[in-house]
């Protein structure tokens, strides 16, 4: 099962509902509040765990820089609420669309997938 780390810009309520579902989630605001995004990435990389984020700085750190990072999930919505966040995170999670070793961008319409080179 897929282990997810979310970033500190996951709201504590997007997490306590993925929790409730049984998803194995930590959150770094509870575990290293003020982390930087590449200390984030060590992190995922440690816990081998899939980041979670609204910050698109993950991307670039991933693709440009080519820091591996176990997988990400990118969120690119408008309506930010908690519960929509969960919703969207969790819809792809029970797709079964595979998330290591893949960027995954969830836009309001679509869903991107490209692999971690």
């Amino acid at each position: 099962m897929t282990r997810l780390l979310a970033d500190e810009n996951i709201s504590h309520k997007t997490i306590k509902i993925i929790k409730q579902l049984g998803i194995d989630i930590t959150s770094v605001r509870e575990t290293t509040p003020g982390a930087t995004d590449r200390e984030v990435v060590k992190i995922a990389n440690r816990e081998k765990r899939v980041i979670i984020t609204f910050d698109k700085d993950f991307g670039e750190i991933i693709v440009r820089n080519g820091l591996k990072a176990p997988g990400l999930i990118l969120l690119r919505i408008k309506n930010k609420t908690p519960e929509e966040a969960a919703k969207r995170i969790l819809d792809v999670v029970k797709r079964g669309i595979p998330l290591e070793g893949r960027i995954v961008v969830i836009q309001e319409k679509r869903i991107r997938i490209q692999p971690i080179r």
